[in-house]
């Protein structure tokens, strides 16, 4: 017993030694909290009474004086909050809301302590000073709750859950969004009606009853979104579409599920025909699931109600929500567009879309009015060049001699113009150009496409002056068509249609897909060229097929992959059927040529080729609708109406992503030939950034924002014009030095240098590699940390 008492308080006065050091350290302004020990207390407080049990008491169990108690399983202490876990299920009837609060404490040594509370999820709710939880209702998810008292701490989870239901549309302030009205085609130019009004209680309890099974698709099934879909966060909510071979639909159930949201919403289904065979997805229901999804599936189902009284369903479809939002904007080629003009006459421009934005706006505001079209733009969103057409597109004829390049960081800034008409050398010499990623200088497409470049052979053309830029190992290619540099400017790939070649490889006169290694000085991590000559190297090839003509390549964020147009069937321009396949040896090449277009009848397909010492490259079945996407008389095979992609720079939730050219259908609101204009739509697909052997494509969705009756091509998806410090940013990679913080004297996020003392960076931030990223899971792409896999852990 002797030895047991000695040793306790030999534990005591290690404790209160410890204790004291911590006191010294705190008083010094080094406690987490900025709180201090005064006088041997935690808190500041000098009552002895408010301390837990262990401190500041007279005796110890065993009659030693001083010591810890024996009741003290921790000498430092432990901060236990109650409960350790909590679910809080908010129910939403009608918009009206009731959510239950949770009662949290802190305790030490089994006593109760005042505790000052924190909650890292805003957005899920709030905590007051006496440990009150209240859930905000509006966003399900789960957070960290943090009790301090001093410089102890204590954490309890809090999972959110929604139960939510509707009857008929909600009421917004000023009237439920107008989905019909539009220029761009209903809410966001998606298309669709407004929400239904409410429906009858007795066909509500019908439609969340039993239904009957529909005998086959034909009867019910499923025509837009896609199964299997993989959904970014932030985007507008989809427009969901069905056929039926029944016409007298009178109401609609809609229901959206996954671990954390449940909503049920039910409308009235009025007008006809297809009116009756779709319904918008409720805005507030998308957000909260998107939002708030932890990785499990989203799943969708309808039911619909007869007039008969029989609910046929349910259809269901089960989706994927990737933890991230879409970064950058989408440019592309509109025609028969109202942003372009006004509502006046039919000219061609150069849209641009955020893809968290309900509308496109013309992305030279000067050029209203004038046809502005063949457009490329260099990768860090800085630079643009297109056609630069007559004011009179429709009485003038088309003329695409001329061409211009506009400053994006200043959109008011004056264009640089290159007069194809007055001095040939510069006839076309942008179009379809492959610019270098900070838009210094392009390299030239030349021949063998629609609107070519055919003055002379690929060459580098400075931005500025328009003037050649020299060049070592560009001989090996004359013509070098819709070529494409890696984001970090070290390849650049294209159609290897003409040249000598070198090291072995041979021009495929179409038939093939090439690589050079790119240098030009430029500094790691930099794409800022130096001194140095640009300079083509080991010219490789990674991709031929001689029944095939693939053009239009786009690398991946990481460079290792290119994704591209694989053309079947050219288009027939003299309506010959002759498919132009005998203009591939005309010389010099045929500006009419059309084996890359996405006009005339022809047909191709979204293929991704790896760039490595085996050739790999395979048809993205997935995107490409292979399988399941649904057909008419008009469009026999949609897989094969897939053309121009571009990869967004910046990967995002675990995936890259795709924005590619199509003629599909689009549910049962663009229903016409494959050869209308209006049938040609900008859709994103996301892909796998790992890939395996397996096809690492996904389904596709139409890419909100768009107007519905325009002809829309050739999405270019760049990053934005970077900011300067001090500019308010969500992300790093909005800035222009790579980071994005609070300042030191708190405010608002703004881009910024990499602050002091930090030892590693967030997701999107700048990065050299792997090891920069705060989180170990992350990896450096394209220079930049990103979540490698969707999975959030």
């Amino acid at each position: 017993m002797k030895q047991a008492s000695l040793f306790r308080r030999c534990v005591a006065v290690l404790f209160f030694f410890v204790l004291g050091i911590a006191a010294f350290q705190a008083g010094c302004g080094d406690s987490s909290d900025g709180s201090t020990f005064t006088n041997g207390e935690l808190d500041g407080s000098t009552n002895n009474g408010d301390l837990p049990p262990g401190f500041g008491s007279s005796g110890g169990t065993d009659g030693s004086s001083g010591g810890a108690s024996d009741a003290s399983t921790d000498a430092l202490g432990t901060l236990v909050v109650t409960p350790p876990t909590a679910t809080i299920t908010v129910t939403i009837t009608n918009g009206a809301a009731t959510a239950p609060t949770q009662k949290f404490t802190a305790s030490y040594n089994g006593a109760d302590v005042p505790a000052t509370w924190l909650f890292d999820r805003g957005e899920l709710g709030d905590i007051d000073a006496s440990g009150v939880f209240k859930a905000s209702g509006t966003n399900v998810g789960e957070g960290t709750l943090t009790a301090r008292y001093g410089a102890r701490e204590g954490t309890a989870k809090v999972k959110v859950v929604v139960v939510q239901s509707q009857n008929g549309g909600p009421t917004y302030a000023g009237g439920q969004p107008d989905a019909g009205a539009s220029p761009f085609g209903g809410l966001g130019g998606v298309g669709g009606e407004p929400l239904g009004g409410a429906v009858d209680p007795a066909v509500v309890a019908k439609l969340k009853g039993t239904p009957t099974a529909p005998a086959n698709a034909q009867e019910l099934g499923f025509l837009y979104p896609y199964d299997k879909t993989v959904w970014p966060r932030g985007l507008l909510a989809p427009l969901l579409m069905w056929q039926s071979s029944f016409d007298d639909a009178t109401a609609v159930y809609v229901k959206l599920s996954q671990g954390n949201y449940t909503f049920e919403g039910t409308y009235a289904l009025t007008g006809a025909g297809d009116a009756k065979r779709r319904v918008r997805l409720q805005d507030d229901a998308w957000k909260t699931a998107t939002q708030g999804n932890q990785g499990d599936d989203l799943k969708v189902e309808v039911r619909v109600h007869r007039a008969t009284g029989t609910v046929i369903g349910p259809i269901t479809r089960a989706w994927k929500v990737a933890p991230g939002v879409l970064k950058g904007t989408v440019y592309y080629n509109s025609y028969d567009s109202q942003v372009t003009t006004g509502g006046g006459a039919e000219t061609g421009g150069v849209i641009a879309i955020k893809p968290r934005s309900p509308e496109a706006a013309l992305a030279i505001p000067s050029m209203q009015g004038k046809c502005h079209v063949c457009h490329t733009v260099s990768a860090d969103g800085s630079t643009l060049w297109s056609e630069d057409g007559k004011v009179n597109f429709n009485g003038g004829g088309d003329d695409y001699r001329n061409g211009a390049s506009y400053d994006l960081k200043n959109p008011a800034a004056a264009r640089t113009l290159y007069d194809g008409v007055a001095t040939p050398a510069n006839n076309r010499k942008f179009v379809w150009a492959g610019p270098y990623p900070d838009g210094t200088f392009a390299l030239a497409s030349s021949g063998y496409t629609r609107e070519a470049y055919t003055q002379t052979d690929s060459k580098l053309f400075d931005r500025a002056t328009g003037a050649e830029v020299p060049a070592d190992g560009l001989a090996a290619v004359t013509n070098a068509v819709t070529p494409a540099f890696s984001p970090d400017g070290r390849k650049v790939a294209f159609n290897f249609w003409a040249g000598p070649g070198a090291g072995g490889v041979t021009a495929g006169a179409g038939r093939s897909l090439a690589v050079f290694d790119f240098t030009c000085g430029a500094p790691a991590g930099s794409t800022k060229c130096g001194a140095a000559k640009p300079t083509f190297a080991n010219l490789r090839e990674i991709y031929r097929d001689n029944a095939r003509w693939p053009g239009w390549p786009s690398f991946l964020p990481d460079g290792k992959a290119v994704v591209f147009h694989n053309t079947l069937t050219g288009g027939d321009v003299g309506g010959n059927g002759d498919n132009c396949r005998a203009d591939i040896v005309k010389a010099p090449p045929n500006i009419n040529n059309c084996q890359l277009t996405t006009w005339f009848g022809a047909t191709a397909e979204i293929w991704i080729a790896k760039d490595g010492a085996t050739k790999d490259a395979r048809r993205l079945d997935a995107l490409n609708g292979v399988g399941y996407v649904p057909t008419s008389g008009s469009h026999p095979n949609d897989t094969a109406l897939n053309y121009n992609p571009t990869v967004n720079p910046v990967p995002s939730g675990g995936y890259y992503w795709v924005v590619f050219t199509s003629r599909r259908l689009y549910g049962n609101l663009l229903t016409g030939s494959r050869d209308d204009g209006p049938q040609k739509k900008l859709w994103v697909a996301a892909i796998d950034i790992t890939t395996g052997a397996v096809d690492p494509s996904h389904p596709a969705f139409y890419l909100p924002g768009q107007e519905l009756m325009a002809g829309n091509t050739r999405g270019f998806w760049v990053v934005d014009p970077c900011k300067p410090n001090g500019t308010s940013c969500e992300t790093g990679d909005e800035c222009c030095n790579g980071f994005c913080r609070k300042p030191s004297d708190g405010g608002a996020l703004v881009c910024s240098d990499k602050p002091p003392g930090t030892t590693c960076v967030q997701e999107f931030e700048k990065c050299t590699v792997d090891a920069d990223c705060c989180d170990p899971t992350f990896k450096c792409i394209a220079g930049k940390c990103s979540r490698p896999d969707p999975i959030v852990k």
